[in-house]
């Protein structure tokens, strides 16, 4: 996710893209696609291939872990009723990090997160003004310091501060200012940015530690293997891993139909491609389609969510382009295999396309 691009990095940049909601689509079947007419279905295509480049919240099972851990430890931070909106939790509170590798969709729970927590709140009267700030995202530049991190969320906030100033002086500002705008989450994604053995580690954790203790927030810290790293080690690192909930994410597993466990794994892949059908919005992509591809995908991305939405999304999109019949709007491994993956996962598709596909071809003849 291109933070800069989105907006993110700024207090107005993210609330417009909390604000947005997905229009309302009517997805067309088969029939219903070739009775369009060739301007009608110019724009329908044009319509379908740009909602898919839009942002996708589906209810994976790692994803909906993650929603349900920030909005159970927001409630337990600083409860929102109408019987106790006042009340504040001054010691005890909790945080969210989320850990992972790349391509398992770290940013993107932690972003929808965030949107669910926003409608929670503006439902409740909160962020209605531009005055407030009920949520808070940060996404730590690269070979960040402690007090470039600062600055960074300095700048984000447009709190005035110089090169010459102190870290101190910086945090003062930010936390005041925090607190002056009500705000309820912070969130500090791409935190492995921050997390080096250096010199500065101890000053960076420092850092994290008086953001906590002086915003009465819950923080959401997310980032690569972060639960593992310099940053959550040592005295101060012993009360990060104290205070935070981790939810660390996987590639999804694929085992085999022989043990409970792998077929299990199979059921949630499927599950998963499911999932996926209704934002695809081809004419005539069923679930028993796409689910005879399940290992062919799981090889392809090696269960990682973001080479899946990324292989299945843009192989839709290609498809979707070339208007043909709707009867023909499903995809297949053709259509798949035109369709260049990250480097990690195209390694497993050079041993799939050398193995598999050869012995298919050897067997066939």
């Amino acid at each position: 996710m291109d933070i800069s691009a989105l907006g993110l990095d700024t207090r107005e940049g993210l609330r417009d893209y909390l604000e947005r909601r997905p229009q309302p689509f009517e997805v067309l079947n088969a029939s219903q696609i070739n009775r369009l007419t060739p301007s009608q279905r110019r724009t329908y295509d044009e319509t379908r291939i740009a909602r898919l480049s839009s942002d996708h919240f589906l209810q994976l099972p790692q994803f909906s872990r993650v929603l349900n851990e920030v909005a159970k430890i927001d409630r337990y931070n600083r409860p929102l009723t109408r019987q106790s909106s006042g009340n504040l939790r001054a010691c005890g509170r909790r945080g969210v990090m989320i850990s992972g590798d790349s391509g398992t969709g770290k940013t993107t729970s932690c972003m929808a997160s965030l949107s669910e927590r926003w409608w929670f709140y503006r439902k409740r009267g909160l962020g209605q003004s531009l005055d407030e700030a009920p949520i808070v995202y940060l996404g730590v530049p690269p070979a960040a310091t402690a007090k470039s991190m600062a600055g960074a969320l300095a700048e984000y906030l447009a709190v005035p501060h110089r090169p010459r100033d102190t870290l101190a002086e910086i945090l003062d500002r930010v936390t005041m200012t925090l607190s002056t705008l009500g705000t309820r989450i912070v969130a500090i994604d791409e935190l492995h940015n921050l997390a080096v053995r250096t010199s500065t580690t101890g000053e960076s954790a420092q850092v994290l530690k008086a953001l906590y203790n002086r915003v009465n927030a819950t923080f959401i810290y997310a980032g690569m293997s972060i639960d593992k790293q310099a940053l959550v080690e040592g005295p101060i690192g012993s009360q990060i891993r104290a205070r935070f909930v981790p939810v660390v994410l996987h590639p999804y597993a694929y085992g085999t139909t022989e043990t409970d466990g792998g077929r299990q794994d199979q059921a949630i892949w499927r599950g998963i491609l499911n999932s996926f059908i209704p934002e695809l919005m081809l004419g005539n992509q069923s679930a028993g389609k796409l689910c005879k591809l399940s290992r062919y995908l799981h090889l392809r991305t090696s269960g990682s969510i973001g080479a899946l939405g990324y292989l299945l999304t843009t192989a839709a999109q290609e498809l979707i382009g070339q208007h043909l019949p709707a009867e023909k709007e499903y995809l297949t491994v053709s259509e798949l295999d035109n369709i260049t993956l990250d480097l990690h996962s195209e390694e497993i598709s050079d041993w799939y396309r050398s193995n598999v596909q050869h012995k298919r071809r050897s067997h066939a003849a």
